[in-house]
Protein backbone atom coordinates (compact mmCIF):
# COMPACT_ATOMS: atom_id res chain seq x y z
CA UNK A 1 0.00 0.00 0.00
CA UNK A 2 1.26 3.81 -0.84
CA UNK A 3 1.05 5.72 2.66
CA UNK A 4 0.97 9.43 3.22
CA UNK A 5 2.11 10.78 6.65
CA UNK A 6 -0.68 13.22 8.05
CA UNK A 7 2.01 16.32 7.55
CA UNK A 8 1.91 15.46 4.22
CA UNK A 9 -1.62 14.95 3.56
CA UNK A 10 -2.55 17.88 5.96
CA UNK A 11 -0.69 20.24 3.73
CA UNK A 12 -1.56 18.82 0.12
CA UNK A 13 -5.40 18.88 1.15
CA UNK A 14 -4.76 22.35 2.55
CA UNK A 15 -3.49 23.30 -1.12
CA UNK A 16 -6.22 21.23 -2.52
CA UNK A 17 -8.86 23.31 -0.93
CA UNK A 18 -7.24 27.03 -1.41
CA UNK A 19 -7.55 26.08 -5.03
CA UNK A 20 -10.91 25.14 -4.75
CA UNK A 21 -10.13 21.26 -5.24
CA UNK A 22 -11.04 20.46 -1.55
CA UNK A 23 -13.59 17.92 -3.07
CA UNK A 24 -11.37 16.09 -5.49
CA UNK A 25 -9.34 12.85 -5.24
CA UNK A 26 -6.04 13.27 -5.23
CA UNK A 27 -3.98 10.75 -7.89
CA UNK A 28 -0.38 9.88 -7.42
CA UNK A 29 1.38 8.13 -10.06
CA UNK A 30 4.22 6.87 -11.54
CA UNK A 31 5.09 7.25 -15.24
CA UNK A 32 8.31 6.93 -17.63
CA UNK A 33 10.06 10.06 -18.30
CA UNK A 34 13.79 11.28 -19.64
CA UNK A 35 15.56 9.75 -16.42
CA UNK A 36 13.71 7.14 -15.39
CA UNK A 37 10.27 6.69 -13.69
CA UNK A 38 9.33 9.95 -12.54
CA UNK A 39 6.57 10.12 -9.44
CA UNK A 40 3.93 12.77 -10.54
CA UNK A 41 0.67 14.20 -8.23
CA UNK A 42 -2.33 15.92 -9.75
CA UNK A 43 -6.20 16.74 -8.50
CA UNK A 44 -9.19 14.62 -10.62
CA UNK A 45 -12.83 14.47 -10.28
CA UNK A 46 -13.53 10.75 -10.36
CA UNK A 47 -11.70 7.40 -9.93
CA UNK A 48 -10.96 5.42 -13.03
CA UNK A 49 -12.01 1.63 -13.14
CA UNK A 50 -8.21 0.98 -12.29
CA UNK A 51 -7.19 2.76 -9.42
CA UNK A 52 -7.13 1.82 -5.51
CA UNK A 53 -9.06 4.18 -3.67
CA UNK A 54 -8.01 5.24 0.18
CA UNK A 55 -8.72 7.86 2.33
CA UNK A 56 -5.42 8.70 4.21
CA UNK A 57 -5.68 11.27 7.03
CA UNK A 58 -8.78 12.68 4.97
CA UNK A 59 -7.11 12.88 1.37
CA UNK A 60 -9.12 10.95 -0.97
CA UNK A 61 -6.09 8.96 -2.76
CA UNK A 62 -6.37 7.43 -5.96
CA UNK A 63 -3.39 4.89 -6.91
CA UNK A 64 -3.73 2.95 -10.60
CA UNK A 65 -2.74 -0.80 -10.34
CA UNK A 66 0.41 -0.31 -12.66
CA UNK A 67 1.66 2.94 -10.37
CA UNK A 68 0.80 0.63 -7.67
CA UNK A 69 3.19 -1.75 -8.49
CA UNK A 70 6.30 1.02 -7.62
CA UNK A 71 4.63 2.59 -5.07
CA UNK A 72 3.40 -0.53 -3.10
CA UNK A 73 5.49 0.08 0.44
CA UNK A 74 6.39 3.73 -0.51
CA UNK A 75 5.74 6.49 2.13
CA UNK A 76 5.09 9.91 1.06
CA UNK A 77 6.35 12.45 3.80
CA UNK A 78 6.59 16.61 4.44
CA UNK A 79 9.00 18.00 6.82
CA UNK A 80 9.36 22.12 7.10
CA UNK A 81 13.31 21.91 6.94
CA UNK A 82 13.25 19.07 4.13
CA UNK A 83 9.98 19.47 1.88
CA UNK A 84 7.94 16.32 0.48
CA UNK A 85 10.12 13.05 0.65
CA UNK A 86 9.14 9.96 -1.37
CA UNK A 87 10.96 6.91 0.22
CA UNK A 88 10.30 3.48 2.01
CA UNK A 89 10.24 2.91 5.78
CA UNK A 90 13.31 1.28 5.45
CA UNK A 91 15.36 3.66 3.98
CA UNK A 92 14.17 6.49 6.22
CA UNK A 93 15.68 4.03 8.61
CA UNK A 94 18.66 3.76 7.47
CA UNK A 95 19.37 7.81 6.53
CA UNK A 96 17.99 8.29 10.53
CA UNK A 97 20.90 5.76 11.48
CA UNK A 98 23.58 7.99 9.44
CA UNK A 99 22.68 11.25 11.40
Amino acid sequence: MFTITESAARLIKGQMEAEGEGEMYLRVFIRPGADGMQFGMSSEETPGKNDEITDQHGLKVLVDKLSMRTLDGVVLSYTEDGGFNLGKPADRDEDAAKE
